[in-house]
């Protein structure tokens, strides 16, 4: 599938405001994000988060980690399970499969994504209709589950995913919806901004020179991060001691890796 087809007509900096070329070695990441923090590089270091991906980037992100994902599971089922770890399982197969085969599953769970958390600004004709888009989506997706839930157990109590629906068939994309929206923007570019000085003060606080650190390795899981986000860990010395900062939530992608959570201060330890 090339999901760069699938684009809505939202203008040009929507179509095509996008992340730079990430490092895809986990190590020269570790190195690059560290880089970032010597120099108080903010726009370098955002360059490797998920943020600043395009929408048709996100298409293509969670079709390379579905895929991963998709043959990491199958390759589980062939292993023993007990029946209920391979019920589990094959759920999630299934699932999966159907994203993959309906680009438009895709398309929406890439929109939603990109809704929550781009940095990527939008007008209000642009938010709108990729706003109702995303709305009706969930609306025949939230109906579906509920037909399934039926089918499985007729006295089962939906009533909290009833009332659930009927809001959300409620809601409506005003201006003040859209101004809220771009408060949870600002209010997310801001947290990203301050995880970014904090690892920076901190070091700081505990008599660092960050122009005089020294980067000493990255600790990861390497079979997690194959198919699913995983946090990296960045250890570097400064003095005879050693320091760490996670890296949480990243990802391997065909644009490096992608950080899809903000950086934490982790401190001093012994090696």
């Amino acid at each position: 599938m090339n999901s760069s087809s699938l684009l809505f007509p939202l203008g040009v900096l929507f179509l095509f405001s996008s992340c730079s070329q990430s490092p895809s070695d986990p190590e020269s990441f570790g190195e690059a994000v560290l880089q970032a923090f010597i120099e108080e590089d903010y726009d370098s270091f955002l360059e490797m988060t998920a943020p600043e991906l395009s929408k048709s980037q996100l298409e293509d992100v969670l079709e390379e980690l579905s895929e991963r994902k998709l043959s990491h599971l199958e390759e589980q089922l062939k292993e023993g399970k007990e029946d209920e770890q391979k019920e589990r399982l094959q759920k999630q197969i299934d699932k999966i499969k159907e994203q993959l085969e309906d680009s438009s599953l895709l398309e929406m769970e890439a929109a939603k994504v990109f809704l929550k958390m781009s940095s990527v600004e939008l007008d209000f004709d642009e938010w709108k209709e990729l706003s109702e888009e995303v709305q009706q989506h969930r609306i025949k997706e939230f109906e579906k589950g509920i037909l399934e839930k039926q089918r499985e157990n007729d006295a089962e109590d939906l009533s909290w995913e009833k009332d659930f629906l009927k809001d959300l068939k409620a809601s409506s994309f005003d201006n003040t919806a859209f101004n809220k929206w771009k408060e949870k923007k600002e209010e997310l570019k801001k947290k990203w901004k301050d995880s970014f000085d904090g690892v920076i003060k901190n070091g700081k606080s505990t008599g660092i020179n960050w122009e005089d650190i020294k980067f000493e390795y990255v600790d990861f899981d390497k079979e997690e991060l194959s198919h699913d986000d995983e946090d990296i860990t960045v250890v570097f010395s400064y003095r005879e001691e050693s320091y760490k900062i996670e890296l949480d939530d990243c990802f391997q992608t065909s644009l490096g890796i992608i950080m899809g959570g903000m950086p934490k201060w982790r401190g001093s330890f012994d090696k």
